[in-house]
């Protein structure tokens, strides 16, 4: 039987990190193994996921790479407290 699994991570560009990207991992407290799209899509293929859904998935965060180089899609993350009126609605 096939099995899809769909999941979203953070993977990082070709290269050495950047001072800005040492400094964000300072500030985060948090320790990152990304990933490059062709070590996912490698990884992927080694854990027997098919051609087609590595590629798939590798083009899928190649191109969302595009457009958020391009500012045209941004991570936020919000926080909101609901006021006491808001709360009686």
């Amino acid at each position: 039987m096939d099995h899809q699994n769909e999941y979203h991570d953070w993977m990082r560009s070709e290269g050495e990190y950047s001072d800005d990207m040492r400094y964000w991992f300072e500030m985060e407290g948090l320790t990152y193994a990304m990933k490059t799209p062709r070590g996912q899509k490698a990884m992927l293929r080694e854990a027997g996921f098919g051609e087609r859904a590595a590629d798939h998935f590798v083009e899928n965060w190649r191109a969302t790479v595009v457009v958020c180089e391009k500012g045209e899609m941004l991570q936020v993350y919000s926080r909101a407290r609901a006021s006491a009126r808001a709360e009686k609605m």
